[in-house]
């Protein structure tokens, strides 16, 4: 395996493993979180020796345990997956099925099947998570009881997209997406002040793409055995990052925030 599928692959088992973890503490945000890492990865991470491939088919087993407990957790009323919307059948489709069917094919086992999937599929983005404008509504009712004004967090966010692009010019692409997070979640406190339902959704989708990408930064860095101020630093301004997006979130669903 090369360096650049040996990285993916073991980034994608960490976060697996993390992601079973938080899913069987009921922590299901951060499971689904942990899973976009997962995939993102395993995206990187194809091809490969039969060392690459057990490798995947532990990541997939584990991703499949941690998806089965979300799947089994409560609906959560507030968030709203865009979907795609399935076309009608026309009358042409809709043919009626022959009375003897054929026997199927047995199908392989799971675990092969999975590890050939992962090989033969294309990866998918996973769809963006919205609020609801009664969520977005809930969240800017708490903004407003904290004093904050929707003008200052447009200043704020300002200075921090500026540090972000001088950040990217500097080519420091870690210190970019952390003032770009924090840009974001000035976005979508402003957005959700003033009542703009599409701009804050927008802003929140690429929010958590942001915390994501600081999420794996984080794991890479305790996986790799970077210096201790390397994983501290890392490590505190994912916990930020969560914080603050579990504080949206509680807003939202009216629970109050400690």
């Amino acid at each position: 395996m090369n360096d650049t599928l040996k990285t993916a692959l073991a980034t994608a088992v960490t976060a697996a493993t993390e992601a079973l973890e938080a899913a069987q503490q009921d922590r299901f945000t951060e499971a689904r979180e942990l899973l976009s890492i997962v995939a993102e990865q395993l995206a990187l991470g194809e091809g490969g020796n039969a060392a690459a491939a057990a490798r995947r088919k532990k990541i997939l087993r584990l991703q499949a345990e941690t998806q089965a407990l979300i799947d089994a957790a409560p609906v959560e009323t507030e968030l709203v997956e865009a979907a795609p919307v399935e076309p009608e059948p026309t009358e042409e489709a809709q043919v009626e099925a022959p009375v003897n069917l054929p026997l199927l094919t047995p199908l392989p086992p799971v675990a092969d099947a999975a590890a050939e999937l992962a090989d033969k599929a294309p990866r998918k983005a996973a769809a963006p998570i919205y609020l609801t404008p009664e969520a977005w509504g809930r969240v800017a009712l708490a903004l407003r009881a904290q004093g904050i004004d929707a003008g200052e967090q447009d200043a704020v966010a300002d200075e921090h997209d500026a540090a972000a692009e001088y950040a990217s010019i500097e080519r420091n692409t870690y210190a970019a997406k952390v003032a770009q997070r924090v840009a974001l979640l000035d976005r979508v406190q402003a957005a959700a002040l003033r009542g703009e339902v599409d701009v804050a959704n927008t802003a929140w989708d690429r929010l958590f793409d942001v915390v994501t990408a600081l999420r794996i930064s984080e794991l890479n860095a305790r996986r790799k055995g970077a210096d201790e101020v390397e994983q501290a630093e890392k490590l505190a301004n994912y916990t930020a990052a969560r914080e603050d997006s579990l504080r949206i979130r509680q807003w939202a669903r009216s629970v109050q925030a400690a």
